[in-house]
């Protein structure tokens, strides 16, 4: 069978019915084809279209949806909406259920390459050895690209503010004017009180 969590894609579900703003949380990382189990990626489709036309997303509306589409019988009916709130007691952890949908779909589309690849092998004999390496290094970069990409590659601005406020709190309880590494300038440490972990620094002279 091939690489899947039905459990972690029932508690990203029931997660975002419980809390509409656990969806905000994924960042966009999650799509329906990430989904394993066929009911499931409709349930979430009729989330993403609900949430893009800025209505709300809990059982009644979803069920609305779906029945509008014709697929709530197809997706369990009312019955399986109200498992899937039950499943999870809370939507804290909506987002690393979110990571193991999504890294059990790459799993699987990396399978569906070795087998293309397996496939070709067996059935183009008469292509060079180059051509065959060159062609399954080519899908699988593309199935690490895909991957990369639906990785959140920017932070939500209150993270941010929440971050930038208890480093001011920590350099302000250490009474100290350098609380980095000091850069032997004292005019700079004044400015920047000293190199700090996690900047980048860039040193250039003339």
């Amino acid at each position: 069978m091939p690489p899947h969590a039905k459990d972690a894609e029932r508690a990203v579900l029931g997660g975002i019915m419980l809390d509409p703003d656990a969806l905000e949380r994924l960042e966009g990382t999650l799509q329906p084809e990430h989904f394993y189990v066929e009911a499931n990626a409709k349930i979430f489709h009729a989330i993403l279209d609900l949430a893009e036309r800025g209505q709300p997303f809990d059982a009644l509306t979803i069920k609305d949806q779906l029945d509008r589409r014709d697929e709530l019988a197809a997706c369990g009916g009312e019955a399986y909406l109200a498992e899937l709130v039950g499943s999870v007691p809370t939507a804290a952890n909506v987002k690393h259920y979110a990571e193991i949908v999504r890294e059990r779909a790459v799993l699987r589309q990396l399978l569906s390459v070795c087998n293309r690849v397996a496939q070709d092998v067996y059935q183009e004999t008469s292509r060079e050895v180059n051509e065959h390496l060159d062609l399954a290094e080519k899908d699988i970069l593309a199935v690490a690209e895909s991957f990369n990409r639906s990785r959140p590659s920017f932070s939500r601005m209150g993270d941010l503010m929440v971050e930038a406020y208890n480093e001011l709190e920590q350099r302000y309880a250490q009474k100290k004017a350098v609380t980095g590494i000091p850069t032997g300038f004292d005019r700079l440490d004044e400015m920047t009180s000293g190199l700090q972990r996690g900047d980048l620094i860039i040193v250039a002279g003339r």
